[in-house]
This record gives structure tokens, sequence and C-alpha cells, in this order.
């Protein structure tokens, strides 16, 4: 191979950026421009125009009242579910509070109504006294019981 110590074997022209060749824009020949002029509208057509824009008007009133409508009514349905959540729970706190209240009062009683304080009760407050085994008598009852109805026929117990 060659031994190239200048720089005659590469042509450096080719890595400087190009620029691309301007070309100047062409003209067109404008003419005389013509104005065109919209027809004059009627009272007719004028009277035609209001109303269809006054029934779009309407239209869009309507829409935004059913819309607002509907809106309110999901919220006032919303509040009322709201407020009978809230007494719902309210309802529940106090059922809760009964129902231990309940639970206290009727052990309460169970205390109260020992065999002791009734036996008490009795002695003290009635004056009652206890019955000895000569006060005790039992009583036969026997199968030949009859009942007598009133129209006069008799049956027996079975």
């Amino acid at each position: 191979m060659a031994d190239y110590k200048g720089s005659e074997a590469y042509k450096f022209e080719l890595f400087e950026p190009q620029r691309a060749p301007q070309q100047q824009p062409k003209k067109k020949a404008v003419g005389p421009q013509r104005v065109v002029k919209q027809k004059p509208k009627t009272q007719a057509e004028i009277r035609a125009e209001i109303r269809e824009s006054n029934k779009r008007i309407a239209k869009i009133v309507v829409v935004a009242v059913v819309l607002l409508a509907l809106v309110g009514s999901v919220l006032l349905s919303r509040a009322q579910l709201m407020v009978l959540a809230l007494e719902e729970e309210a309802a529940l706190t106090t059922l809760s509070q009964q129902k231990s209240e309940n639970v206290r009062l009727q052990s309460a009683l169970a205390q109260k109504m020992t065999m002791e304080e009734i036996e008490n009760y009795a002695v003290n407050r009635l004056g009652m006294v206890k019955s000895s085994n000569s006060q005790i008598t039992y009583i036969k009852v026997t199968d030949g019981d009859s009942v007598i109805y009133y129209e006069g026929a008799e049956d027996k117990p079975d």
C-alpha cells in the first residue's frame, strides 16, 4: 500500500454541511378580485331565523332544567339516605344500651329472688311459718270421679 502523508486523498468538501439551493417563490398573477355581496334578507326570512334560534334556546333551557332537576333529586335522595343512616345508627346504639340495661336488671332481679330471700319475705313480712310434718295431709284421688253436664249426660274421665 501506498503511504499517504498529505491531504490529497480526501475531499473535505464532502464533509461540510451543504445548503439547499434557494429558489425564488413564484408569484401568481393577481387579477382584480370580485366581491360577492349577499342578497338582503326579507323580513320573513329574518323572522324565521329568529324563531329557529328561539327554538334552539328553548330546547337548551329545557334540557338544562331537566338535568338540574335530576341532579337535585339525586342529591336530595343522598341526603335523605344519610339522615336515615344516622337515625338507624342512633337507634342501634339506643337498642344496645337498652339490652345491656335489661341484662343488668334481670341479674339484679335474679339476685333478689333467691329462695332465702323469698323465705325471709314470707316469714318477716307476711307472718308465715314453716309447716310441720303433722300438718301435712295426703289426699288419695280415686278413679270413680264423674262429671255431670248440664244436659244431664254422665261421662267418666279417662
